[in-house]
């Protein structure tokens, strides 16, 4: 812990919502179940206090210029007239890591869902997280604080690859935060709400030996963990995290496509979104609100009302089509949505997250050796929703588990992320999703290692050219910031530059650079020449790479030097 920061604080940015918290490094703070976490929650504009901003951007499109964000923004939107060159994206953070299969959803383009395509998401998140660290920033350096005492963390899902996280580094740093891999830290969103919940849950989460799945259902992704409680503890991930686009924005995409899609018309939503937007945006207020209230005893329907020029505009696109008095007559200013339509366009969403519960809990099961008595900790936005509380906790009940919901679970994720930043030695270790190591000229293996490959050294030795060194293996569990070194040697006498390439395979056991599915993901290049007057054999070159739970750090030294080459990782994306 470095002796000059002092405050640690946190960006949770997320599908639907932005905040920030902090906490100050103090005697006081030391214990994570006392420790003080500072949350803003006066936002401009904002209808309620919140701890979160809307994750909101408008833009003016005559010129492609920021016009204000959050709460604001949505408030701007709302209120411009029908011929505005506002636009206002929403939803963007999961265009970051795309999904070739995702088709563009209505309303996507003018703030209503999910904008998976969005033309920039980069350059929106940059603009979300530029207005969040200025405000955390400046609260947090108005008491005995300056900017460089301050560590930060901002939240990543855990279905997210190393190429997307990087990118989230890289908008983060573009907004203001500090370029520094030690000040500034990425957490995977459940691993984050694992720690709140083992510090302000249920004593069971404390309670070593305990295992349980972390179950982070956001705004548009659905993240899973799960842990062991260890001895002193500590938490140790038991499983691989997995997950799936299934958060509440999608529910949201849900109600657009096969409510006002299906009663009104594709091509007349399409036009009202952008002629009308306003009228269409109160329908999906209306829906925003209904959705929380909605319960496994909820019996009424849900009426959503047509504004009038909605309606008017609904005369006129009946009557072009040719509809008949009577059919113009039969039309109505109200949607009525029955409750079990209602909870079909729930178990769109539920039913997949019940699935991919099912996996991890599966999996947790294969991997300590036990079957029963599991929890599942249930978090995030959509965690507030008693239909998937319900079916959740009904399903987990029937299969041996319990389902438990934290204090705030909304905050769960936030709060957390404070907690790792303040100390990251409470997650122990991880599970590594891909087997990491470098390209190596390794003493050849007479019938095992392909002839093509056979290479002599400068004295005679054979050796097996492009042999993959592994430094961790997929699915190996690995303590939290673990470093392993390696110690290389030039083949060939003349080398006055050793070049290395870093390489990534989702598999264990892989031999080969050529073998399937191996990614060469970063090069390493040292200078030798201060060195060449030495033996081959002492022009030694110590690669290093260190394994972070969200970040994996590579260097190379020049071993009779001293010269290290800290290297940044050119991440490969896996879709």
């Amino acid at each position: 812990m470095t002796e000059q920061q002092r405050v640690v604080a946190a960006i949770d940015f997320g599908t639907h919502g932005t905040g920030f918290a902090w906490a100050t490094l103090s005697e006081t703070n030391r214990d994570p179940a006392r420790r003080r976490v500072i949350f803003f929650d006066q936002w401009e504009q904002q209808p309620i206090a919140a701890a979160k901003n809307r994750s909101a951007v408008l833009l003016d499109r005559s010129d492609n210029r920021f016009v204000a964000w959050g709460f604001r923004a949505v408030q701007l939107m709302d209120g411009a007239p029908r011929d505005t060159t506002l636009a206002l994206q929403t939803g963007f953070k999961m265009g970051l890591q795309r999904d070739r299969l995702a088709a563009p959803a209505i309303g996507g383009d003018a703030g209503l869902t999910l904008a998976e395509g969005a033309t920039d998401p980069y350059r929106l998140a940059v603009l979300v997280l530029r207005e969040v660290f200025t405000l955390a920033r400046a609260q947090i350096v108005r008491g005995p604080y300056v900017e460089h005492d301050i560590r930060w963390c901002v939240t990543v899902p855990a279905i997210w690859d190393q190429y997307t996280r990087d990118i989230m580094y890289r908008a983060a740093v573009e907004a203001g935060l500090p370029d520094d891999r030690r000040r500034l830290l990425l957490v995977p969103e459940p691993a984050a709400a694992a720690l709140y919940c083992a510090a302000k849950g249920d004593t069971v989460l404390s309670t070593p030996g305990t295992r349980f799945l972390v179950v982070d259902a956001g705004g548009g992704t659905l993240d899973i963990t799960s842990y062991q409680v260890g001895a002193g503890g500590g938490l140790t991930e038991l499983a691989l995290p997995s997950g799936a686009r299934a958060g509440s924005e999608y529910l949201n995409k849900a109600f657009m496509e096969e409510i006002l899609v299906g009663r009104l018309g594709a091509d007349f939503v399409d036009r009202m979104v952008h002629k009308d937007r306003p009228a269409i945006a109160a329908m999906m207020d209306s829906w925003e609100r209904a959705k929380w209230a909605f319960g496994p005893g909820t019996t009424d329907p849900l009426v959503i009302q047509l504004s009038g020029s909605l309606y008017r505009e609904l005369l006129r696109d009946r009557m072009a089509r040719g509809a008949t008095e009577e059919e113009l007559n039969a039309l109505d200013t109200e949607i009525v949505i029955g409750r079990d339509e209602v909870a079909r366009l729930f178990d769109t969403v539920v039913d997949r997250t019940i699935a991919v519960v099912d996996s991890r809990l599966a999996e947790l099961r294969r991997v300590s050796g036990k079957r029963g008595g599991e929890v599942a900790v249930l978090v995030g936005g959509f965690a507030e929703s008693p239909y998937l509380r319900a079916r959740l906790g009904a399903h987990l009940g029937a299969h041996g588990a319990r389902l438990l919901v934290p204090e705030q679970p909304s905050v769960a994720v936030l709060a957390g992320a404070v907690h790792y930043a303040y100390d990251r030695s409470a997650l122990r270790n991880w599970r590594s999703p891909l087997t990491y190591g470098v390209t190596a000229a390794q003493d050849f293996r007479p019938g095992v290692d392909p002839e093509h490959l056979k290479l002599p050294d400068a004295d005679g030795r054979l050796l097996c050219n492009r042999r993959f060194d592994a430094f961790v293996t997929s699915e190996e569990s690995v303590d939290n910031g673990r470093t392993v070194s390696r110690v290389y040697v030039p083949v060939l006498a003349d080398t006055s530059v050793m070049s290395l390439e870093l390489l990534t395979c989702p598999r264990p056991g892989v031999q080969y650079v050529d073998d399937q599915d191996v990614t060469v993901v970063a090069n390493l290049r040292l200078d030798l020449t201060s060195c060449m007057h030495l033996p081959r054999a002492k022009r030694e070159v110590e690669v290093t790479m260190e394994f972070g739970q969200s970040q994996i750090l590579a260097a190379a030294r020049n071993v009779h030097t001293g010269q290290v080459q800290d290297t940044e990782i050119a991440w490969t994306p896996t879709w």
